[in-house]
């Protein structure tokens, strides 16, 4: 069985909360290897999607559109950027959501191909085993997060992999964004498109560029009150009890 732990909404002491979620992500880094692959691939999801773990600047194709971003969360690099950027299916599963409720006046500067709504819907559609079941659950929710956003939807861009299809078939303008280091390195700078690479990082570990404490403890509560919405979904428990997992989230 994994306990988490965590302080109450009423506990002022914000080290507290963020220690809470670091012991999270601490403790599956550091079981990972001796884990299944697929329990560790669907602990790693689930926390993924509940926002233990949050998606930073990794590179960037042109240097210097990284200046000052590196390991920063996504969401402020789009802020200080002022350019629509396009992102890929791994970016929604990374719990981009999160990042868009702090700041949905930003909505507009994300672009969704259409491509990677089919993907979601695939896998929506898709349970074959619990790793499956458990991205099926997961990704309906997301659905229904970027729609409830109102992401914008670039229906020009089908073809799939959606990696494929953003490179050869999105608007020229626009950067490309992904969370994927084979794709970002084989096909994006391959064909010489500007493009950013993502990267998940421990809540405690992300770099905030402004009220970094205070941002920091808001995540880690939204990242608790999702683990534990998650962990109470029906679907997904079931799934989970097949891996043998057992997630129980207790605010203390």
């Amino acid at each position: 069985m994994i306990i988490v732990r965590a302080a109450s909404l009423l506990d002022l002491d914000l080290r507290r909360v963020i220690e809470g979620i670091a012991k999270i992500a601490e403790g599956f880094r550091s079981r990972r290897s001796r884990l299944q692959e697929n329990v560790a691939k669907v602990l790693e999801l689930l926390l993924r999607v509940a926002g233990v773990y949050q998606l930073v600047v990794d590179e960037c194709s042109d240097g210097g559109m990284c200046d000052g971003y590196r390991d920063a969360i996504f969401i402020d690099f789009v802020r200080a950027l002022r350019e629509r950027v396009a992102i890929d299916t791994n970016v929604v599963y990374g719990g981009l959501h999160s990042q868009l409720w702090e700041y949905p006046e930003h909505v507009h500067s994300i672009i969704m191909p259409y491509c990677l709504l089919l993907e979601l819907y695939a896998h929506e559609a898709q349970a074959r085993d619990a790793y499956e079941k458990l991205r099926s659950e997961l990704a309906g929710l997301l659905i229904s997060e970027v729609r409830e956003l109102r992401v914008p939807v670039d229906y020009r861009v089908s073809q799939r992999p959606c990696e494929v299809g953003m490179a050869l078939e999105s608007d020229t303008r626009a950067i490309l964004v992904i969370a994927d280091v084979r794709a970002y390195n084989k096909v994006f700078k391959d064909l010489g498109r500007r493009s950013v690479l993502l990267t998940p990082k421990p809540l405690n570990e992300v770099r905030f560029t402004q009220s970094e404490n205070s941002r920091r403890a808001s995540y880690a509560y939204h990242a608790i009150a999702q683990l534990k919405a998650l962990s109470g979904n029906r679907s997904i428990a079931e799934a989970l009890q097949q891996l043998g997992i057992s997630i129980s989230v207790r605010l203390i």
